[in-house]
């Protein structure tokens, strides 16, 4: 099921690949996965969300570090490089106490955010807003049809996975995928990788895919979270379910009703998930309200998925952000993709209006005292 993409790629291929993937669609899946999801939407809630302020101060946060489209140069090799005018959505992970690995979505000059790729690079911290950032293009589009988007990394006891979104849209294809990238170490020579995307088991359907899932990754190395969206009804809330690798057995997928959408929002999907213990892990996520607008939740969940605290405030929301930055493709968004856990900070990493980045670090204890706790 993996496919091989190293320094040359057979595009031919990998077209015909991607042609047989979708032969794989389930219709009956998706229908009844949205009934499931109807049926946990209007069970009863333990906690509510609320949006009318967030829940940490802000004057606690230790740093803001802005990445521009103008500081990020893509080095296609030693003689060219690409100026971008899309520079989002960033995941890290902590190579040291001082330096990141950063993958970052970007579109090129002459492109737009339908049209983006992820590129890599390691970085230092401090120097993160004060300096250009260089980086390599990792994960590309190989179709004119085709869309990367949205990293996160996961660490394994071998190697990484770096999950991505890749949507496809043509006269014959209409589908949104997540893919796992399987990747030795976090360099910026990452040349070879093998790709393949999310597998959903049943029992009734065997090995099939649906039309929209994204917004999905590792919770640990046994449970993946997932974030299905029907689009006959423009609806779509988080999952959780268990994981072999890439595929997913979605017998028992499991709906938390606290975390699917309310009726003063139109979705939620997961943003990021870190442990934060040696049986607790700290789940990032959005809700999208009917303006619109997206507004940053934090969740404990255990080691088996289980819903054990979650805030009823956000820990950010667009309003937070100093205005005089800037405003960008798309005002009010703001959507995380990665998450770190350093001393007592956690640093996440978001991308701003579809446009720009950012860094911020919160005291883990602000988003603890946020934390309403499930007895």
């Amino acid at each position: 099921m993996y496919f091989y993409v190293g320094k040359e790629v057979k595009v031919y291929t990998y077209a015909q690949y991607i042609e047989n993937l979708f032969k794989l669609l389930s219709r009956d899946l998706e229908y009844d996965l949205f009934n499931s999801f109807l049926r946990y939407k209007y069970s009863n809630r333990r906690i509510k969300r609320l949006k009318e302020s967030i829940c940490i101060d802000i004057n606690k946060t230790s740093a803001f570090y802005f990445i521009t489209p103008k500081q990020v140069v893509v080095d296609i090799d030693n003689d060219v490089h690409v100026d971008v005018r899309i520079a989002t959505n960033p995941s890290i992970y902590p190579i040291n106490e001082k330096e990141l690995a950063l993958f970052i979505r970007c579109a090129s000059t002459g492109s737009n955010f339908d049209h983006t790729f992820i590129a890599m690079t390691r970085v230092a911290l401090e120097a993160v807003h004060r300096e250009p950032i260089r980086v390599k293009p990792v994960i590309v589009p190989l179709l004119p049809y085709e869309n990367i988007e949205d990293p996160r990394i996961f660490r394994r006891v071998e190697g990484y996975e770096v999950f991505h979104v890749r949507s496809f849209k043509s006269n014959h294809i209409d589908g949104v995928l997540t893919f796992l990238a399987k990747i030795a170490d976090l360099t910026e020579n990452i040349m070879d990788m093998h790709i393949v995307p999310i597998i959903f088991r049943s029992k009734l359907y065997g090995d099939v895919i649906i039309r929209d899932c994204r917004d999905s990754f590792a919770l640990n190395s046994d449970i993946m979270v997932l974030r299905p969206f029907f689009r006959y009804s423009k609806q779509g809330g988080i999952a959780l379910a268990p994981r072999k690798d890439y595929v997913v057995f979605i017998d028992d997928i499991i709906f938390i009703p606290e975390l699917l959408p309310q009726d003063d929002e139109i979705k939620t999907g997961g943003n990021i998930a870190i442990a934060i213990g040696s049986n607790e892990h700290l789940l990032i996520y959005h809700a999208v309200d009917t303006y619109g607008l997206y507004h940053i939740y934090a969740a404990i969940l255990d080691s088996n998925g289980n819903l054990l605290g979650m805030t009823s405030k956000p820990i950010l929301s667009p309003g937070i952000l100093p205005r005089a930055f800037c405003s960008g493709r798309r005002p009010g968004t703001l959507f995380v993709c990665g998450a770190a856990k350093l001393h007592e900070e956690i640093l996440v990493s978001l991308g701003i209006d579809d446009e720009f980045s950012m860094i911020i670090a919160i005291p883990f204890e602000e988003i603890l005292n946020c934390i309403s706790w499930i007895t």
